[in-house]
């Protein structure tokens, strides 16, 4: 399960790769027939991996923004920080498209909407100036601002690219369905499984062999896959992570050739049941969703293995919102509790 966004600082605007025409997807490669362009056109370049498609940058605000916010609220911290970066409970957030084709907006309305079986969040559909407004341009490869970080984002702009959806097809392969569900994981305030700070002495990356590989995989430079793979959160910046999740739908397909464990982590194209938990307790849902009857409250927390006064503290509480304060409390308690502080 991902890490939720407290700070996460520097926007990507490095993207200068050209459009493959042939996709890798693990061990298997696909041929997609044409790839539309932002501007309509088609474009195909046989010489480039297509893979980083299927890669995501998750866009951060300007530093000094971010600061400039938290100094102007209090010291950052795990508590505070964090319910700025995550939608108010109850939320209706509104998405818009800025381009792409009727078969790409199905797509996206239909996968994305899995997320809200677990929230108490609804997305809506609306014609234009959406919160989350969605571009489908395939030289820009799939990327997207973090939680609430939209509503700081230039209205005229994008805040999600969905460059790997394939506008000649009305149904959506697992790779599209995987990407879509990442994207607005990112969205929602998700950060990157790999990349969590529960990462140590579970999944031991080396520097040089994992640049050399997303290096021939992406074709990214060396600033890139320290920005985007080998760098760890600050548990000082997250707020809720979780034990690693190899399965989480926010986690990067990883070669064992290139972590000293030998670990062969495949692409994920569904939610992982702690993906679902971390989510449901940040945006508790008080009456299960008529599509996963199963998941309850008490679900969310066995899954995520909340225990202690906190456990019946949020079996206690009477909104959602106290429910995501101490479900963060108890977080932050037992990473202190890990480090022999209490």
């Amino acid at each position: 399960m991902a890490q939720i966004n407290i700070l996460e600082t520097g926007r990507v605007t490095d993207f200068s790769l050209t459009i493959p025409a042939t996709v890798y997807s693990g061990k298997s490669v696909c041929t997609e027939d044409e790839i539309l362009t932002a501007s309509g056109s088609l474009r195909v370049d046989n010489d480039v991996p297509l893979s980083f498609r299927y890669s995501c940058v998750p866009i951060g605000l300007p530093t000094s923004t971010i600061v400039d916010e938290a100094q102007a609220g209090g010291p950052p911290n795990a508590a505070v920080t964090q319910s700025e970066f995550l939608w108010d409970n109850k939320s209706v957030i509104t998405y818009s498209y800025m381009g792409g084709r009727s078969s790409q907006h199905y797509k996206v309305d239909f996968i994305a909407q899995e997320w809200t079986w677990y929230t108490n969040i609804r997305f809506r559909k609306i014609k234009s100036d959406g919160m989350i407004r969605i571009s489908f341009d395939p030289s820009s490869g799939s990327w997207s601002y973090v939680g609430r970080q939209c509503e700081k984002v230039d209205g005229n702009d994008a805040t999600m690219n969905l460059g790997s959806i394939n506008p000649t097809t009305m149904a959506p392969s697992l790779n599209e369905k995987g990407v879509i569900l990442h994207e607005f994981g990112h969205a929602l305030g998700l950060l990157h499984e790999h990349q969590s700070p529960s990462r140590s002495g579970v999944l031991t990356l080396n520097e040089m062999a994992t640049k050399q590989y997303y290096k021939a995989l992406h074709r990214w430079p060396s600033s890139r896959v320290e920005e985007q793979v080998l760098r760890v959160y600050d548990e000082h910046d997250v707020g809720s992570y979780s034990e690693m999740d190899f399965s989480s739908i926010m986690m990067y397909s990883v070669s064992y050739t290139i972590n000293t464990e030998g670990v062969d982590i495949t692409e994920q194209f569904n939610l992982s049941d702690v993906d679902k938990a971390y989510i449901f307790l940040n945006y508790p849902r008080m009456i299960a969703h008529v599509n996963t009857p199963e998941w309850s409250i008490h679900k969310a927390l066995k899954v995520a293995g909340v225990t202690g006064r906190r456990l019946t503290d949020i079996l206690n509480a009477s909104s959602p919102d106290s429910i995501r304060k101490f479900f963060i409390q108890w977080n932050v308690e037992n990473r202190v509790k890990s480090l022999g502080a209490i």
